[in-house]
């Protein structure tokens, strides 16, 4: 869906005509979202059970291995992306691999990363050598 939010940064991008342009996800691309995540998980009594590629239905409880509720997933997505946007791993060769990439193309990255943690993600590129325009594409939650 193509919110405000996201027309917004589509519209501040600074996109050159005469330049190929690259969009990469930022989740298992650019960033080891997965790690993250399963390390949040079980430091809050949960874990993930990779039965399928969504996150929903997957979140089980580390007590009694109960599927957790949607509603209570994304809650525990929300304090995740709060505790843990700054800290996620590298892919190894991702930044070395954009920065070869860049010399001759543009690069944009696009994330699902919550706009409360835009600036995080931003940083956390940053920090990784990966200073790219991005684009926060996360739904509104519920």
């Amino acid at each position: 869906m193509l919110t405000r939010d996201i027309q917004a940064q589509l519209d501040a991008l600074p996109l050159q005509s005469d330049q190929p342009l690259i969009v990469t996800d930022a989740d298992e691309v650019i960033a080891q979202f997965i790690v993250g995540l399963e390390g949040f998980l079980t430091r809050n009594g949960f874990w993930l059970d990779l039965q399928s590629f969504a996150i929903s239905g997957n979140v089980k409880r580390a007590e009694d291995h109960s599927v957790v509720e949607r509603a209570e997933v994304q809650e525990l997505l929300a304090q995740f992306f709060a505790a843990d946007t700054e800290s996620l791993l590298p892919v190894p060769g991702a930044a070395d691999a954009l920065s070869a990439l860049s010399k001759r193309t543009q690069i944009i990255v696009l994330s699902n990363v919550p706009q409360p943690q835009r600036a995080a993600r931003q940083r956390w590129l940053r920090q990784h050598g990966m200073d790219y325009p991005l684009v926060a594409s996360a739904p509104p939650a519920g």
